[in-house]
């Protein structure tokens, strides 16, 4: 009967010890980068969506100043923040400046900020009115069908879109941000420290 006792006892014993060292290694294990971005959306970046698998982005091309044809695969090795607007977008107006502002916080890593406008009047439109905000150094393009903005579920501007240096999308935000709020930037560096080498 004591030897019965003692046998129960011990396989308990090594069941606690089981579980304890799987629950050490569940928690040392490092966060993924899905869910460390979405412990980080909160505050500013709280509306930020991040994808639980990350998705290719569509591959409608947008359009250059010079009228030429680029897509995201042009920035491979690059982690990119898309932001979709317009000059008739208020909000848009509102966030531009930050975006700005957000580029200047990573030098010298491969992040970029880039800007995609859906006006149909084109360049004639967004370089005047980026002028008049002081957003004159940003990388500007031309989604002028929209074509674009629509296959990510742009359903309303600003939308913002995160890619890895593959050019993997990673989440969206629809809706304005302050770029350069604590919250959007230990967001953004978070990203950049898990995406790059």
């Amino acid at each position: 009967m004591q030897w019965v006792i003692m046998k129960r006892f011990n396989i308990v014993i090594l069941l606690i010890f089981v579980f304890a060292a799987g629950l050490f290694y569940w928690v040392s294990q490092p966060q993924s980068l899905s869910a460390a971005l979405e412990s980080l959306a909160t505050g500013e970046m709280q509306g930020f969506e991040v994808f639980d698998n990350p998705r290719i982005i569509p591959t409608f091309p947008f359009y250059t100043e010079a009228a030429e044809e680029i897509s995201f695969s042009d920035f491979e090795g690059k982690v990119i923040l898309a932001n979709f607007w317009a000059t008739w977008c208020a909000p848009c107006r509102y966030e531009m400046p930050s975006l700005a502002r957000l580029q200047t916080k990573f030098p010298n890593v491969d992040f970029e900020v880039i800007i995609i406008s859906i006006d149909r009047e084109g360049f004639a439109a967004t370089q005047p009115f980026l002028k008049e905000i002081g957003v004159e150094h940003l990388p500007s393009y031309l989604d002028q069908r929209s074509a674009l903005a629509l296959s990510i579920g742009a359903i309303g501007l600003p939308t913002t879109v995160l890619l890895d240096k593959d050019g993997v999308w990673l989440g969206r935000m629809v809706g304005p941000v302050e770029w350069d709020s604590e919250d959007a930037v230990n967001f953004v560096a978070r990203a950049i420290k898990d995406l790059l080498p």
